[in-house]
């Protein structure tokens, strides 16, 4: 997903309304309930600007009238569970020394059960909001568990499924569907909501496809499965030994001149051209610029690479030829 930042211009940029009333009210309202805690229960450290605060933004034009009361606190409890799932992954991921894992555990706690407070006086009991909250968490858990049998190296990379590498990736940002699902319970028309949805998730596929790209090596050393690493890994029969700088330079040379980040950008542009489709093109919402301006960087890095490696070839022919 994209940064805080990143999605604040786009909604500015795009928006037929101005929300800075709103995200004024929502940093008040954090203010609100940092008082409600003891100072060692610090919310501060771990609730920076959260994009996922401001995602509905994206959408919520899209759903007809929205009571802005209802929509506030929608929001915080959007970034409170934000909150919550970046200080359980610190937690999972992090050595952490006793006293800063306790801070942490602390304000797990707390950000756990004012999140849940926050839905729970926008949404009532039988809302099937709550069900599609606890699919959302589910899912993203079980991300969790099926990466850490790669990342505690009791799996080999070379044993990862494409379907097992395409279920962790998106995992990762299930939560975000969320957003739609529950400004379609709070607009009087949710008649976009499957649209936007299945256009998510071809967004979120593209995403990860993009830092994957980015992000191969760091995650080769973690033996996070993905399907750049898997791809290598396969290609080059990997196994649990420690990695050689020798076998990442090989590594490296297959990766982009035996074309496989061509293929793999390929398919991001692909999933994002229907991301585009799906979300109808002629019904103007700010999350059309945010695929927009995505896909422009993904054909950008994508002739980047190649125009990398037709130069280092050429430099390589004329060498030969000499």
């Amino acid at each position: 997903m994209p940064d805080f930042h990143e999605l604040k211009r786009t909604i500015g940029q795009y928006s037929a309304t101005n929300w800075d009333d709103t995200l004024r009210r929502l940093a008040d309202a954090f203010d609100d309930i940092q008082r409600r805690w003891p100072r060692r229960v610090d919310f501060s450290g771990l609730l920076p600007d959260s994009a996922i605060a401001v995602f509905p933004l994206l959408f919520v034009e899209g759903f007809g009238h929205v009571e802005p009361a209802r929509l506030d606190r929608f929001l915080a409890g959007c970034k409170l569970l934000a909150g919550a799932i970046t200080t359980a992954d610190a937690l999972f991921d992090e050595e952490l020394e006793r006293a800063r894992r306790t801070s942490y555990l602390l304000c797990w706690q707390g950000v756990q059960f004012e999140s849940m407070r926050a839905f729970g006086t926008t949404f009532p009991p039988d809302s099937p909001f709550w069900a599609s909250l606890q699919g959302a968490l589910a899912e993203y858990l079980s991300g969790i568990v099926k990466e850490a049998s790669y990342s505690t190296r009791r799996r080999l990379l070379i044993d990862a499924t494409h379907a097992e590498c395409v279920a962790i990736a998106t995992a990762k940002s299930c939560v975000a569907r969320v957003a739609i699902v529950g400004l379609s319970l709070l607009g009087d028309d949710g008649s976009r909501a499957h649209s936007l949805l299945q256009s998510l998730d071809k967004y979120i596929f593209a995403r990860q496809l993009w830092d994957d790209v980015q992000d191969w090596k760091a995650d080769l050393r973690a033996n996070r499965p993905t399907l750049i690493t898997v791809r290598l890994a396969t290609t080059f029969g990997l196994t649990d030994a420690a990695l050689r700088e020798t076998d990442i330079a090989a590594m490296s040379r297959d990766l982009y001149y035996g074309g496989h980040a061509e293929e793999f950008l390929g398919l991001a542009r692909d999933s994002l051209a229907c991301a585009l489709d799906t979300a109808d093109r002629a019904r103007r919402l700010p999350w059309h610029a945010l695929l927009e301006r995505f896909h422009t960087a993904v054909e950008a890095l994508r002739r980047d690479l190649n125009a990398i490696v037709e130069r280092n070839l050429e430099r390589r022919s004329a060498k030969a030829s000499v």
